[in-house]
């Protein structure tokens, strides 16, 4: 998805990267949209992006609230971010959809 089309609130987003010279096994990051220009001040549009993990942080917490190992685990977890911007051109973040796509274009055999 180019940065000119819209972002979904709170929608998953992926990351693709190969590890293979031949491009023939991906590497997937999801990514959840939180806002565009959410601090207020870019220079620049900036659409970001946070883990899954600790965007789902509080539903988390409830769910394993049972665990006490799974609670510490959540209670501590530190959002990551990434941020799209025209400073880097080449992070692509593609939807589920775009993601199927390239996907079927990977070959079979190495």
């Amino acid at each position: 998805m180019s940065i000119s089309e819209g972002y979904k609130l709170n929608q998953c987003y992926f990351k693709l990267s190969y590890c293979h010279s031949k491009m023939a096994i991906p590497d997937i990051e999801s990514w959840v949209f939180i806002g565009k220009n959410i601090k207020g001040n870019e220079e620049d549009d900036s659409w970001y992006f946070q883990d899954p993990p600790s965007f789902c942080k509080e539903d988390n917490l409830k769910q394993w609230s049972d665990d006490e190992e799974a609670m510490e685990y959540f209670r501590n977890l530190e959002p990551e971010i990434i941020i799209l911007n025209k400073n880097n051109p080449d992070l692509i973040l593609y939807s589920v959809e775009e993601l199927i796509g390239k996907l079927k274009q990977i070959p079979h055999a190495l």
